[in-house]
């Protein structure tokens, strides 16, 4: 089974656990996800997350929570891949993300590199895989997972640490520059 098999099949709380188990080290990272696809995510990619309220932002504070990353853990963390991706697809993911549950906002775009994130250390081998998923006719979806599984809190706490100070804020205006969507706009 491929990664992108895995991560569109496997329940959401163990899919990065079995791709480490059948694909240790993020040796399948250089597979495609399917036909049509861009291909295996490379080092130069930007890559860009989703941010909205009030899961994955500390509006207190104005900062993205690590909760952002949590998904890397488990079901693995969708990301854009900015190369392959219109604004129209981007403007779409948002609206998707807001639409998908009541209360949501979307607050920015974080972005990061995959050479930067495959500088992430856990116990001497590298802590992330990014994998080529794309999904629902979209070609530049990619999934980050946690590369080895971390039993204790503390380490998977600082590993989503790792990730919060690699995604920067990405500058994207939505379509509208005096409105961002809500799960109540239309």
């Amino acid at each position: 089974m491929t990664p992108a098999d895995i991560l569109r099949s496997d329940p959401r709380e163990s899919r990065c656990r079995r791709l480490h188990n059948e694909h240790p080290d993020c040796r399948c990272e250089l597979e495609s996800g399917a036909a049509g696809s861009p291909g295996p995510v490379r080092d130069s990619e930007p890559m860009v997350r989703i941010i909205y309220s009030p899961n994955l932002w500390d509006a207190e504070n104005g900062v993205v929570k690590t909760a952002a990353f949590s998904e890397a853990e488990t079901c693995g963390m969708s990301v854009v891949r900015l190369e392959h991706a219109t604004d129209e697809m981007l403007q779409q993911q948002v609206t998707t993300r807001i639409e998908a549950k009541p209360g949501r906002e979307f607050i920015k775009l974080v972005k990061a590199k995959m050479a930067e994130l495959k500088e992430i250390d856990f116990e001497g081998r590298r802590a992330f895989c990014c994998y080529d998923t794309p999904m629902d006719g979209n070609i530049a979806h990619a999934d980050i997972c946690q590369a080895h599984p971390a039993d204790r809190k503390s380490v998977r706490a600082g590993l989503r640490r790792q990730l919060q100070k690699r995604f920067v804020e990405h500058e994207w205006r939505w379509q509208s520059e005096t409105s961002k969507p809500t799960s109540a706009t239309q």
